[in-house]
């Protein structure tokens, strides 16, 4: 029976907007642009990485649509779109309703700021390798030239990642880790190796590979990092190209053969073949025999 103000526009909002308040922004309010909207609480991801998401109608009335995103969910995964009819399971999103957080400006009008979006949940990259010579260990044959601007190729790596639908969509949270790992494949490819973070998600290993055009020919989702543990990044290629390891400032030998001799690989990153059974890291004098997952 009361009313509370719990979101304000200075100017007349646009016509795909919406904002999340109340407890842990569950509540999602979102304007009547005219045109049927579709709500998904969060991506699913299939057995090759892809995301998908299952959309249901979001009916309005009274010139607002309101909803609450389930407790099985994460509030900040939220989406709605606006489209005349049911979105596909794999749609981007494009168009996606922008939805605001009330919390994050609460605080900021009250002390006369100005409103902007602030005070989300945000994680960090997990592997701390910022040094010069993490940020483009090459492994492998030559890879295709990937341009030496700022930013890259972390550019390249993100943008691929979004084509192949490996990253969520929308207005959100999104970072990348200091270093990569770029190798020629046998195949005339090119990889490109990271970690993504979104939102206050731990950050997940990723890679991208490269036709020689520079198209963008598939793309693998890796595991969580543990920087605590020898050989955090360990990635297997698709269709027999092997696998990336990593762990900078070590030194790496890998094993093809139970029982075999270990051989050199490379220091901090390298590209050991698809039949590889185990990676010898040595850092300080110690070494790690770590299995490869099959």
């Amino acid at each position: 029976g009361t009313s509370r103000l719990v979101f304000e526009t200075p100017e007349p909002a646009p016509g795909r907007f919406g904002v999340q308040f109340g407890p842990e922004g569950r509540t999602v309010l979102v304007l009547d642009p005219g045109t049927p909207l579709w709500f998904s609480a969060a991506p699913i991801a299939g057995p090759n990485g892809r995301l998908t998401r299952d959309w249901r109608p979001l009916p309005a009335a009274d010139g607002v649509a309101i909803t609450q995103v389930p407790d099985t969910a994460v509030a900040g995964d939220a989406r709605v779109l606006a489209r005349p009819t049911r979105p596909a399971a794999d749609d981007r999103g494009a168009d996606a309703v922008r939805l605001e957080w009330s919390a994050e400006y609460v605080e900021h009008a009250k002390a006369g700021r100005p409103t902007q979006r602030q005070g989300r949940p945000t994680g960090r990259p997990a592997l701390a390798w910022t040094d010069e010579a993490a940020r483009r260990m090459m492994v492998g044959n030559p890879a295709r030239p990937i341009p030496y601007e700022a930013g890259e190729p972390m550019l390249t790596f993100v943008d691929g990642l979004e084509q192949a639908g490996m990253l969520d969509f929308g207005f959100h949270y999104q970072g990348w880790g200091s270093w990569s790992v770029i190798g020629g494949l046998s195949d005339g490819r090119t990889v490109i190796v990271s970690e993504i973070v979104e939102d206050a998600r731990p950050s997940r290993i990723f890679a991208v590979l490269l036709n020689p055009d520079g198209s963008v020919s598939d793309a693998v989702r890796g595991d969580q990092p543990d920087p605590s543990v020898p050989l955090p990044v360990h990635l297997r290629l698709p269709d027999h190209q092997g696998w990336i390891v990593a762990d900078y400032g070590a030194a790496l030998r890998y094993r093809a053969i139970p029982g075999g001799p270990l051989l050199d690989a490379a220091r901090d990153a390298a590209l050991v073949p698809d039949t590889a059974l185990q990676v010898e890291v040595s850092r300080g004098g110690a070494a790690t025999v770590v299995g490869l997952p099959r």
